[in-house]
């Protein structure tokens, strides 16, 4: 069995048009198929999936060639918080690289990762008993959903 995602789409009526978000949302899709290990229960992959933001909802179709085998639907409500602060702090990490300062750069790349780890924990329950994925696909995930969530 190859559980892991080798392609990924994503609904253009999702896609927010500036070139600082496509470059991170080109980047959040490579960092995925670069390594992932997903699956879902006992199908047989590897998988297409294809992302669409609508509704304030998350939803994830899973392909395996010709077949549907999952469409999952999840609510962006519990990670509205997670995401608006990883935004901030994202931003203070920018702000922060420009100046050089390598101790407060340090510093709020430290929580950045911990923002980011709490944003993959509330996904990872979200999707429970839906699909499976280890952290850092799970971490790479959230990026993506983040990506898609800010203009």
């Amino acid at each position: 069995m190859d559980n892991r995602i080798d392609k990924i789409s994503i609904d253009a009526k999702s896609i927010i048009r500036s070139e600082k978000n496509q470059h991170l949302r080109e980047r959040a899709i490579t960092d995925i198929l670069d390594g992932n290990e997903f699956g879902i229960s006992d199908k047989k992959g590897p998988f297409s999936v294809h992302f669409e933001v609508a509704n304030n909802k998350f939803h994830i179709s899973v392909s395996n060639g010709d077949d549907l085998l999952e469409d999952i639907s999840i609510s962006l409500s519990p990670l509205r918080r997670v995401i608006k602060d990883y935004h901030i702090i994202c931003e203070s990490y920018y702000d922060a690289v420009k100046t050089a300062d390598p101790r407060r750069t340090e510093a709020i790349d430290m929580g950045r990762r911990g923002v980011h780890n709490e944003g993959s924990e509330i996904l990872e329950e979200l999707l429970e008993d839906k699909i499976f994925m280890d952290f850092e696909t799970l971490r790479k995930m959230f990026s993506l959903i983040y990506v898609l969530q800010i203009k």
